[in-house]
């Protein structure tokens, strides 16, 4: 039995061409991706960006972005009127299904605004990245500005971190991000590793007054073996030294 809110062919074509990149045929997955993208479908345009930036195609990523926005933002009010008429479907749930493709115009936003970044546009980068934050409280958007305005200042970003993020929001974050600078290239990939390279440079002379020597040192020493030795068996228990030193400091 198919299941209503998913019985639409841009989503059937998105689902089918995701499945095929994750399961490492990108040949074939993509042009039905970019064909649901140019469609408007949310999930779509996000994964249609976010492959740009990670390959390094900028001005396609910024093209792509303004390209799929407004028919995005169609495709979401058609999408309210359909299932509002699908029988048995809650309107709470109704209003929760819009709610998720809404997100994700925020994190196409977030997406292209790596790409603006990149193409000397920081101003309208910053904005996008504003934007989406206000919007939807979009995890990213509130993220990379942080690594791009404060590069020179781990404490500073540490300060912010502490006050804005969950430790589980930084811990996801900052395995996608290592995650994203093995499969990238380019801009971005020079990007991801110099912001995971600012994580790595807080030390206790970073963390003056809210963190002991002992804890600071820890945090730095786990955040150095987390990047450098991705590879190795010592990845994990560094990763957890480090996250769980961060649970301890957020409290």
């Amino acid at each position: 039995m198919s299941d209503p809110v998913l019985d639409q062919p841009d989503i059937e074509r998105y689902n089918r061409g995701y499945s095929m990149l994750h399961n490492g045929n990108k040949a074939k997955g993509m042009p039905l991706i970019l064909e649901s993208a140019l469609k408007g479908q949310p999930h779509a345009v996000s994964t249609l960006i976010w492959f740009d930036v990670l390959d390094n195609q900028i001005q396609e990523a910024i093209t792509h972005y303004n390209t799929c926005l407004k028919p995005a933002r169609a495709w979401i009010d058609g999408e309210t009127r359909r299932l509002s008429t699908v029988r048995g479907l809650p309107a709470e749930h109704q209003r929760e299904i819009i709610a998720s493709y809404n997100y994700q115009v925020s994190n196409f936003k977030s997406n292209a605004a790596l790409a603006y970044l990149a193409d000397k546009q920081e101003a309208l980068a910053l904005k996008m990245w504003d934007e989406a934050a206000k919007a939807h409280g979009h995890i990213e958007s509130r993220f990379y500005p942080i690594f791009h305005q404060k590069k020179n200042d781990p404490a500073a970003v540490m300060k912010h971190l502490s006050e804005n993020f969950h430790p589980e929001e930084l811990k996801a974050l900052i395995s996608d991000l290592s995650e994203a600078s093995k499969e990238s290239t380019g801009w971005f990939k020079t990007w991801s590793v110099q912001s995971l390279d600012l994580l790595r440079k807080v030390n206790q002379q970073a963390m003056t007054g809210a963190v002991a020597i002992t804890g600071a040192w820890m945090a730095s020493h786990a955040m150095r073996n987390y990047i450098q030795d991705q590879n190795e068996a010592s990845m994990e228990e560094a990763a957890d030294s480090f996250f769980n030193w961060l649970g301890d400091f957020f409290g």
